[in-house]
């Protein structure tokens, strides 16, 4: 008995000890972590809102909560802006429940749906990566099937969530463990240089924490000021648009050729709840720069996306016309727009709703 209290003491101990160093560490993380690291602190509360905006870095860097505000004619305060990076239908679903539970006011959903939501791709992993180091557990994960499903596909799963819950330090290790090895060689912070034989020159490692550090400043800096809404990788250092000398990776869009059925079944039972809780939904098909669009056409992905869209029903679908986003100097890179992106963005929904 004293061995086992012993344990859980040095197990609580280390539980808290996790907890008091870990908002000292998560500013080293990559930016995507970082923002789901504010997104689960922020606790905003607010009096009565009507709208939600869930979708991915897309929705962040392309469509600013006073757009939607204008749009619906309402403050925007009234707007619910919960877009994520990496965001996946799963992770909508989540979210969508846990607000509309806490926000009973809201009587309309803006949903960012695209290739990258409905097929098998690198975002998929990484969505659920990021859902495990800091997302948050909701009983409803278990309750739902398809949550269920795509979060905890085995026992280890779930164990593996309620281990980092417990001791945060474990969610940390995606991001640390690809910088610094547990076991250096030569040097931990040094390496070694071939061309003089002998000489140690600088690791990088140093730079790309100390790089993370300030990115994440900034970003916390313009949430506190701001909010969510903002240009993707925007650290007010350079000018977001994409080079003219950049030259596209073509066979990029192959990556998003592999239907993954469980994100458009998803998408139908959250309209489908949102329709039988009276609540509207709203698709949005944002553009994607000119060259990765045609590589989407090129290699099917155009098409798949097309047949899963047509198994969506009772929603209001928006696509603007990719004519008015031929420009590279409209995207802060091959998938977000920039600020001048976004800027005509705002004015065609504008003139949609007119419409």
């Amino acid at each position: 008995m004293k061995k086992i209290r012993n344990s859980i003491l040095i197990l609580t101990f280390a539980s808290l000890l996790m907890y008091f160093f870990y908002p000292f560490l998560v500013p080293y993380c990559e930016i995507s972590s970082y923002y789901w690291y504010l997104d689960r602190k922020d606790n905003s509360d607010l009096t009565n809102p009507e709208v939600l905006v869930l979708g991915d870095s897309q929705i962040i860097s392309g469509i600013a909560p006073e757009t939607i505000a204008e749009m619906e004619n309402i403050n925007v305060d009234s707007v619910i802006y919960e877009p994520r990076p990496s965001e996946q239908p799963e992770g909508m679903l989540d979210k969508y429940y846990q607000l509309k539970k806490q926000y009973p006011s809201i009587r309309k959903v803006y949903l960012n749906i695209s290739p990258i939501s409905v097929t098998r791709n690198s975002v998929t992993d990484a969505h659920k990566q990021l859902y495990f180091s800091f997302g948050k557990f909701n009983i409803h994960q278990l309750v739902d099937g398809d949550l269920r499903k795509a979060y905890f596909s085995s026992a280890y799963d779930l164990i593996w969530k309620w281990a980092i819950e417990i001791f945060p330090f474990f969610g940390l290790n995606g991001n640390i463990s690809s910088i610094v090895s547990i076991l250096p060689s030569n040097s931990q912070f040094y390496d070694f240089d071939s061309k003089t034989n002998s000489t140690l020159t600088k690791n990088q490692s140093l730079d790309i924490f100390s790089s993370r550090k300030n990115d994440s400043a900034y970003l916390k800096k313009h949430w506190n000021e701001t909010g969510r809404s903002w240009v993707w990788k925007n650290y007010g250092t350079t000018k977001q648009e994409i080079d003219d000398s950049s030259v596209f990776p073509k066979g990029s869009a192959i990556g998003f050729t592999r239907k993954r059925e469980i994100s458009i079944r998803i998408f139908r039972k959250l309209i489908g709840d949102a329709k039988n809780s009276k609540i509207a939904i709203v698709c949005l098909d944002l553009p994607f720069s000119s060259p990765l669009e045609k590589d989407m056409e090129d290699h099917g992905v155009t098409l798949l996306f097309e047949a899963e869209l047509a198994e969506l029903k009772d929603c209001r679908y928006i696509r603007p016309g990719r004519d008015a986003f031929q420009q590279k100097d409209l995207f802060a890179d091959w998938t977000h727009l920039n600020e001048k992106g976004r800027g005509v963005l705002h004015q065609i929904l504008l003139s949609w709703k007119k419409d």
